[in-house]
Parts: structure tokens; C-alpha cells; sequence
């Protein structure tokens, strides 16, 4: 099942900007947007038991949380608090928050911080895990340990050139390399390969 992440804003040009860095980084998720609580649970049924929640994350305003404490408290490990500057100061402990005023780069840099510690992987190497594999279009395809090897250093910022270098082959081999994992993964943007890389713990936030 797609995990479901919601969105709580009632800046609705800033949720579906939101939306979108999510989908980059979460391209199996579902995104939901709401202008309230109130439109959410009207929606899908949410009631303030926890164990009835259809959504593995919410996102939402400091004044949402504010508002609607008694919903949040009791899920303060699946809420991301959508602040801006000072706005944190006021907030009660525990809760995650993203500053939204960081330009786009930073933000994403942010959310997958937060993504890579909800699965785990925060230091995870890949030389000493199998190779990893991905949902394709015909089913799972499984990336080499070369492959991953390239795409680990790729992500970091190095050339083709430095990256023959780095691993001792050749140039032409670094390239066969790479047009084979981004074939598998659909992509040749490096932003949506950064996105692969650290959501499955091949590279840290901190590397890139």
C-alpha cells in the first residue's frame, strides 16, 4: 500500500509546492491536501483516536497545531510543523518542523534529512549491503554494487572523469555504468538520482 502523507495549509499555492518536493521525494506516496482539519476529517472519516489515522505524516501549520493540539499531541511522531522564523519559539516540544522559508534546495535538503531518519537509514553504507533494488516498470530491477559504487559518487558532484579515477576503471566503463542505472531508474536528472540516492541510504544528506 502507497503510504499517505497530508497536507494541512491553507496556503494553497505553498501546499501544492510542498506537494510536489514530496512526489520528488516520495514518488510512490499520495499526497493529500487540505485547507483545515476540519475539511480532513470531513473527507476521510479522521477521528482524534490515533489508531483510526489514514495518513503515515502530516504537514502542517504552527497555527493548525496551535488549534487543533488535542489531534496533534498524540501524533507528534508522524507531524511535520510548517514554520517560518520565530514562529518555533512558540510551538510545544517534540515536534518535527521544516522552516518553509529556506530557498528550494535547502527545503528538499530538509525533507530528506527527515525522510532518511523515519526509514532508518542515516549512515547506512552501501558497500556493505546488497545490492539495492527498485521497483521498475516489469517489475524489481536490482541496481549492481558498481552501478550503486557510480551513482554514490555521481551525487556527491564527481565527474565521469573523477569518477574512473575514484574507482580505478575506466571512463567508458563509468559511462556504461551510468546509462545503465539511470535506464533502470528512469531518470537522468541528477536532482531525482540525489532523491534515489539518499532516500535509500546509498549517499547521507550530509555527503551531497
Amino acid at each position: 500500500m502507497s503510504p499517505r502523507l497530508a497536507i494541512i495549509a491553507g496556503n494553497t499555492l505553498a501546499a501544492l509546492g510542498l506537494a510536489s518536493l514530496l512526489e520528488e521525494l516520495m514518488p510512490r506516496g499520495e499526497v493529500f491536501i487540505y485547507s483545515s482539519l476540519g475539511e480532513m476529517a470531513e473527507k476521510t472519516g479522521a477521528s482524534h483516536n490515533a489508531a483510526d489515522d489514514p495518513f503515515v505524516h502530516y504537514f502542517i501549520t504552527a497555527d493548525t497545531l496551535l488549534n487543533h493540539a488535542r489531534f496533534f499531541l498524540p501524533r507528534r511522531t508522524k507531524t511535520i510543523v510548517l514554520v517560518q522564523g520565530v514562529e518555533a519559539a512558540s510551538l510545544p516540544d517534540g515536534f518535527i518542523q521544516i522552516d518553509v522559508g529556506l530557498p528550494r534546495e535547502q527545503l528538499l535538503r530538509s525533507l530528506m534529512t527527515l525522510h532518511q531518519r523515519a526509514h532508518g537509514t542515516h549512515g547506512v553504507r552501501p558497500h556493505a549491503a546488497p545490492p539495492h533494488t527498485v521497483g521498475g516498470g516489469s517489475g524489481n530491477v536490482a541496481l549492481t554494487r558498481r552501478e550503486t559504487d557510480v551513482l554514490r559518487l555521481l551525487v556527491r558532484g564527481f565527474s565521469n572523469k573523477e569518477t574512473a579515477g575514484a574507482l580505478g576503471v575506466g571512463l567508458t566503463t563509468v559511462i556504461t555504468h551510468r546509462n545503465n542505472l539511470t535506464a533502470k531508474l528512469g531518470t537522468r536528472s541528477l536532482a531525482a538520482l540525489t532523491i534515489f540516492a539518499v532516500s535509500h541510504g546509498i549517499v547521507g544528506v550530509e555527503e551531497i
